[in-house]
């Protein structure tokens, strides 16, 4: 909760130490007098480095002490004012250098260090996070840090000695398993359902640039309603197996092929997942290069709190979304990702309810409105 990339909430400690940095920066700014400047900031400096402060202070105030005294000391025509930009950002990654060291000592909080990369990335995620229902933040929250009630951690907890899984019974029930992995969940559609939910976010903002588009454009989309044939590729172009979520014909001479993937939340599955799926449409990729000049393949993934690589996900839309403004992108990427999220507490809010989610209706949202939808 205190680290600058998270909820970054204020600590006593960490007030303290600001209102004296403010203080030494008002001393060099406002001193006049550049003696009694000196030595103010020498007796702040004192007494924050005397022995009965050196175990209540922390080094990051030190140090920045240090670099304001320094400041003092030099030539006023060439330092007129202090850095005071530098030295709050010097504290502030001090300050998280402490969090993380003190993170990675721990068994089940160090998770928190796999996605504060993602999090600092994922600029939908930043603006999102605190518009979200009280429920699904806490959620969040938690889920970031593993402290949600898993059966694992029910039983660390000592609430519980069963690990179990309530929908499979796999040994061991952690959180990555309940929201990605459990084969029972998968059987009851659960991860279909958040899956297409989200496809259908993206549907709908492709529907309406497809209308707008004055190029001619077909869309397909592996969804009720959205497809006239077995596959999403028409027969007429290519005779194939695979089914991707999406393909968008451009005229007689581009074709797009999109697929969605929703996998655990982290870094390395997200790079994963992409190599997963542009491994697999390969084959499909040289077979429409026959028929169509131009062919790209567009892989779109979302982790399952809804974090993503911005500049991955933002080149697949510009590609799906041709003449599209970066603002309706980014919009687009607000309502996905705002789906997942409201659509992973789902899927843990029904852990070990074992109810076939074929034909629950879809819940999106658009234009960061919430939308219910039941499936044709």
């Amino acid at each position: 909760m205190f680290h600058t990339k998270t909820l970054n909430l204020p600590y006593l400690p960490q007030l303290e130490q600001k209102c004296k940095i403010n203080l030494s920066l008002s001393i060099f700014k406002n001193g006049g007098d550049p003696m009694i400047t000196q030595n103010l900031t020498d007796s702040l400096y004192s007494r924050t480095t005397s022995d009965e402060w050196v175990g209540a202070v922390p080094k990051i105030f030190r140090s920045a002490v240090d670099k304001v005294r320094d400041l003092v000391s030099s030539d006023p025509a060439t330092n007129p004012h202090p850095p005071s930009r530098w030295i709050k950002q010097h504290v502030r990654t001090d300050h998280d250098d402490q969090w993380e060291s003190q993170l990675q000592d721990l068994q089940v909080q160090s998770k928190l260090l796999d996605i504060i990369v993602l999090e600092d990335e994922s600029e939908a995620w930043k603006c999102v996070r605190y518009s979200l229902p009280s429920g699904q933040l806490a959620f969040l929250i938690r889920a970031g840090c593993d402290t949600l009630p898993s059966p694992v951690n029910l039983a660390r907890w000592k609430v519980q000695h069963d690990t179990r899984c309530g929908l499979c019974h796999q040994p061991r029930c952690t959180l990555a398993h309940i929201l990605s992995a459990c084969q029972k969940a998968l059987t009851l559609g659960h991860y279909t359902w958040r899956h297409d939910c989200v496809l259908k976010c993206i549907a709908r903002h492709l529907a309406i640039n497809t209308e707008k588009s004055e190029q001619e454009l077909l869309l397909r989309v592996d969804l009720p309603g959205m497809l006239t044939e077995q596959s999403t590729i028409p027969a007429s172009v290519c005779t194939t197996n695979l089914r991707p979520d999406i393909f968008l014909q451009c005229g007689e001479s581009r074709g797009i092929v999109g697929e969605l993937t929703i996998p655990n939340n982290s870094t390395t599955n997200l790079e994963n997942a992409k190599i997963r799926k542009s491994t697999k449409y390969l084959g499909l990729v040289a077979d429409l290069s026959e028929h169509f000049e131009d062919v790209d393949l567009v892989t779109l993934e979302v982790g399952a709190l809804g974090h993503y690589h911005p500049h991955d996900l933002m080149a697949a839309m510009s590609i799906l979304m041709p003449g599209t403004s970066k603002r309706t992108i980014k919009s687009l990427l607000t309502d996905i990702v705002r789906t997942v999220v409201n659509a992973s507490y789902t899927v843990f809010s029904n852990r070990r309810v074992e109810d076939d989610w074929a034909h629950k209706p879809f819940i999106y949202y658009h234009h960061d409105k919430r939308v219910y939808e039941i499936p044709i």
